[in-house]
């Protein structure tokens, strides 16, 4: 496994004629068909004419945007890129501004490429999400298509990607196996002495080695808590018995253990989400029982995930076995209505991944309360934390929804991991 391996990144560089960035490629012609077909099949059946996808500048993903990236299949760098795919043609790439000032900004999508000829005779447009649609670039639609119409197809675009196929969910299997080789040597990473900025520059740079994708953020999440007895009482600073890892000072002591979670693209930018306990001695036995009943929570809510069942329904079941357990129920309620729109309805058992780390099927929330499908990819969350008190642990691991249930990635085995 190595950054760039042939095998690995099987496909040339992709060399756009618009722009001079350049991006790498792991997905098939087979696989970009598959998807191009699905949106003209869904473009037919609203009777539109064109999808319009773009890259809204600025960008807190540092030029990457999952809509794009699927429509293209390669990791090239895409700010204020425009995308368009004709019912009846192929994909068009064109470049935007890039800068953040000047009159061009005014409108950094058609400013610097006429789309003109790509629109003519365009009555009804598909548009990746309206609430970021820009008033420099409707105005151009009008005054490029009369009267044009414009129509939302984010949640469409977002159920495509949201089912994956079998060569997507190879690509996520992939940034799993990225993270057991590193949980496999995490004791050249942590150890005694050592600080925050030390262990996340070293795990950042191992995982890029191993061939993740250089091109998106690697996010590695520490927390530190101590190896002892848990306490009769919650703790008044964390219930967890860890704290986030926020103290550049702090080194670690041989009486510490660390929470270790990555999360992380493999070689085709697919994300997935391991977590792990890392403890400098033998752990206590508080810590290994809790581990333990995290690890039973986490199966169990596995072996409940197949097609068809919704996050309301997994969330009622994942409780009932937590109350059979004697462990704290994972509530949610309604937020304050001025304020739904932001919090909403917290279901909380899992999260969909994929091009992000969060990703479609987005089940934390009610609104987004659909079945699941084969080919969901989602990441544990409550569905494998338990809590008595202060009596508490939890694991992550990323899910594949199968036709006849669902498969928990990774090699890593499911125990604490003692240097």
């Amino acid at each position: 496994m190595r950054l760039f391996d042939s095998e690995r990144w099987p496909n040339p560089v992709v060399a756009h004629p618009t722009y001079y960035h350049h991006g790498l490629s792991r997905i098939s012609e087979g696989e970009l068909r598959r998807r191009h077909d699905l949106v003209r099949a869904k473009l037919r059946e609203m009777d539109c004419d064109v999808l319009i996808s773009q890259g809204w500048f600025p960008t807190a993903t540092l030029g990457h945007h999952s809509s794009l990236t699927w429509l293209a299949g390669d990791n090239s760098y895409r700010n204020t890129t425009t995308m368009l795919l004709p019912v009846d043609g192929e994909l068009v790439v064109a470049g935007g501004v890039k800068r953040c000032c000047g009159p061009l900004y005014l409108d950094p999508f058609s400013g610097a490429t006429d789309l003109s000829k790509h629109l003519r005779g365009v009555k009804r447009v598909a548009y990746d999400g309206t609430g970021y649609l820009t008033c420099g670039f409707r105005d151009y639609l009008e005054s490029v298509c009369p009267k044009v119409e414009i129509i939302d197809f984010s949640d469409a675009l977002k159920r495509f990607k949201s089912v994956k196929s079998p060569e997507e969910i190879a690509l996520i299997r992939d940034a799993v196996v990225i993270q057991d080789h590193i949980f496999a040597s995490v004791a050249n990473f942590i150890y005694p002495g050592r600080n925050n900025a030390e262990i996340s520059a070293d795990i950042r740079r191992a995982v890029h080695l191993l061939g993740a994708d250089p091109s998106l953020m690697y996010k590695v999440l520490m927390g530190v808590g101590k190896n002892a007895p848990f306490a009769d009482e919650e703790p008044a600073a964390s219930w967890a018995g860890t704290t986030f890892w926020n103290d550049r000072h702090y080194r670690l002591q041989p009486d510490d253990f660390v929470l270790l979670l990555l999360e992380g693209p493999g070689s085709g930018g697919y994300h997935g989400m391991s977590m792990r306990r890392v403890y400098m001695r033998e752990p206590h036995k508080d810590h290994v029982a809790a581990f333990r009943d995290a690890v039973d929570q986490m199966r169990y809510t596995v072996s409940l995930m197949r097609p068809g069942l919704t996050s309301t329904e997994l969330h009622e079941k994942v409780n009932a076995y937590k109350a059979q357990r004697g462990f704290d129920l994972w509530s949610y309620a309604a937020q304050p209505e001025n304020s739904e729109l932001t919090h909403g309805t917290e279901l909380g058992v899992f999260e969909g991944i994929g091009l992000n780390v969060v990703d479609q099927p987005q089940q934390f929330w009610a609104w987004a309360d659909r079945p699941l499908e084969e080919g969901n990819v989602a990441v544990t969350y409550h569905g494998s934390k338990i809590k008595r008190g202060s009596y508490y642990s939890s694991v992550t691991s990323t899910v594949v929804v199968n036709a006849d249930g669902a498969e928990a990635l990774g090699s890593t085995p499911y125990e604490l991991i003692v240097l």
